[in-house]
């Protein structure tokens, strides 16, 4: 028997169209899905070109109609453009046949939606253009079918769609990258270490941290989740279904008038309504989706923007400012004639224990040999200062100044010091016993990538917590390397943050898929940032909902109560949509500086 090659997941409990979908649970599913997605992507944008096609002829027969033109010494009458609208609404009707079929499963289940009032308009247009067509003669060159409008909903509707198809398609190559993906999860002040919550100067802390993970699930479902604009729209579509009923029984009740009735009843809907809205928000989302995506990152839904909004904190380990490659060893000077060599050894063996910036340097030094290296015991970190341990029977200090101090090894002087170093260098001892034996000169060169992300992280008030067993790195040295302010940059003891580092280290085959990286933690920085101005973006776009939903009820009611609400024309509703459409796409974009 052949396999059947498309399966519909047991997940797919949405809210979308028609929409049957193979949930990624294994590599198997790799060809299935892209065909899917590719084939679904094709009939999409069919369906737009031919919206389009009915809106534009739409447009040219009305402009035709109501100018009196002659087309080919051809008069188009009352009776033509009638029937010819109602033609363009029924091809309209058959392209987005999955909608409307949507919009009616929708409503015997008492779950009416936006295509649910979509699907009434197109109703209340046809019956509306059917009984003009019976009683023509009695209109003049003023007559208004508002189909055009209608295939405009259409159009923004399936558009919507589109969009939607485009950022799954999008995310879905970065599932199947072979590169390692980082999952992105959220600790708040319940899950932070008390230690560290009494440093961290915030009310309510949020801290992302990433996790190695194997395989990310629930892509499809996730993808596909109903977001909090879905449950806003489908609480209130019905209102809007009632209030243009009401208005249209009303207006009956008043003018005994069936095609100012159904008039009303359209015009009300057509106007009020936020047609728009799923388009423009699915366009904003997409931006996102792209500007993380660059940077090797993967916003799954809108409920990501949501959740990832609240970040005010986040986790870096030093050797991500100064990566391995990004600090130099520029010169090593000893003292009294001593070797070297042995001292290398030891101080290997001790920073290797304590992972960080120097324990790359060292490896660099000794070639990768670390068969070499004998174990280190009872190493400590002294914040800011360095690192103690035995070595071989012998106490090894390597750190800055302060500490060979601290343990009875007088340093240098300062203008030795200055005699070797350049501005901006670190100096590392290495004492063995009581014995100085070497100085490292070292160039540390800021991570360039890492560097823009901390300025938005800052401009977004995150703070970053960093820790470090290099006394070379301190607040001081990264405030005027990443050009940050004091207050952004918290210093972490490195038992403090042992904690966070194990939790950093959290090791899961499978993650839940809302923000996954793939990228080094300027991806994470980037897309959490991302995050926080898109959902500030949200919000504006729902102020500018709200201001237009109270200007078109107040619109509706005005004219309800004065019978003049058919006196609006056709152009007037086209001009009025698509100035409220383009105010969602264009005022709120996405900037990150």
């Amino acid at each position: 028997m052949k396999k059947k090659i498309f399966r519909k997941s047991k997940l797919n409990k949405i809210n979308i169209p028609n929409e049957n979908f193979t949930e990624y649970t294994e590599q198997s599913d790799t060809s299935n899905i892209k065909t899917q997605l590719n084939k679904n992507i094709r009939r999409i944008k069919l369906k737009i070109f031919l919206l389009i096609i009915y809106l534009a002829a739409y447009i040219a027969l009305s402009f035709v109609f109501k100018t009196s033109l002659l087309l080919f010494n051809f008069k188009i009458t009352n009776q033509i453009y009638l029937i010819s609208s109602i033609c363009l609404l029924a091809l309209s009707l058959l392209t987005c046949s999955s909608c409307i079929s949507n919009g009616l499963f929708a409503l015997f289940e008492l779950k009416i939606n936006i295509d649910t009032v979509l699907t009434f308009a197109i109703i209340i247009a046809f019956i509306r253009s059917f009984v003009l067509l019976i009683f023509h003669d009695k209109f003049t060159l003023n007559l208004n079918t508002y189909v055009g409008i209608v295939i405009l909903g259409m159009l923004f509707n399936t558009t919507f769609q589109l969009l939607i198809k485009k950022r799954i398609k999008r995310n879905f190559k970065f599932i199947l990258s072979p590169k390692q993906k980082y999952k992105i999860d959220l600790y708040t002040k319940d899950d932070i270490p008390s230690e560290i919550l009494s440093i961290a100067d915030l009310q309510d802390p949020t801290m992302a941290f990433r996790h190695k993970t194997k395989f990310i699930e629930n892509f499809f479902a996730n993808s596909y989740s109903l977001s909090y604009w879905d449950k806003i729209i489908t609480k209130i579509s019905p209102i809007y279904i009632l209030l243009s009923i009401v208005i249209g029984i009303v207006s009956f009740v008043f003018t005994r008038d069936l095609i100012y009735c159904f008039t009303s009843m359209l015009i009300s809907l057509l106007i009020s309504f936020p047609i728009s809205l799923f388009m423009c928000l699915n366009s904003h989302l997409n931006t996102a989706c792209k500007m993380v995506l660059k940077k090797g990152a993967m916003i799954t839904n809108f409920e990501t923007i949501k959740k990832f909004s609240s970040v005010n904190s986040i986790f870096l380990d030093a050797s991500m400012l100064y990566p391995s490659n990004n600090v130099i060893l520029k010169e090593i000077k000893t003292f009294r004639g001593q070797r070297v060599d042995e001292a290398i050894l030891s101080a290997a063996a001790l920073v290797s224990s304590k992972k960080g910036t120097l324990t790359d340097v060292f490896n660099k030094i000794i070639m990768g040999e670390k068969n070499l290296l004998t174990k280190a015991s009872d190493v400590i970190y002294e914040d800011e200062k360095g690192i103690t341990g035995w070595v071989n029977g012998k106490r090894t200090i390597i750190g800055n100044r302060q500490l060979l101090k601290e343990h009875g090894v007088d340093p240098p002087s300062r203008d030795y010091e200055n005699k070797y170093r350049k501005d901006g260098e670190g100096l590392t001892y290495i004492a063995i016993g009581q014995e100085l034996v070497a100085m490292f000169i070292l160039e540390y060169k800021p991570n360039r990538k890492l560097q823009s992300e901390l300025l938005t992280a800052e401009k977004n008030k995150i703070k970053v917590f960093i820790k470090t067993s290099d006394s070379n790195i301190n607040t001081e040295r990264i405030i005027k390397d990443f050009k940050l302010s004091f207050d952004n940059i918290k210093m972490l003891s490195y038992e403090e943050s042992l904690d966070l580092k194990n939790i950093e280290e959290e090791n899961t085959f499978k993650s839940n898929s809302d923000l996954a990286t793939i990228g080094g933690y300027e991806s994470v920085l980037n897309s959490v940032c991302v995050c926080k101005k898109v959902n500030t973006n949200f919000l504006l776009i729902l102020a500018i909902q709200v201001a237009s939903l109270i200007l078109s009820i107040s619109i509706v009611i005005c004219l309800s109560v004065f019978f003049t609400l058919d006196r609006i024309g056709e152009i007037e509703i086209f001009i009025y949509v698509l100035f409220w459409a383009l105010a969602l796409l264009i005022t709120p974009k996405i900037k990150l500086i």
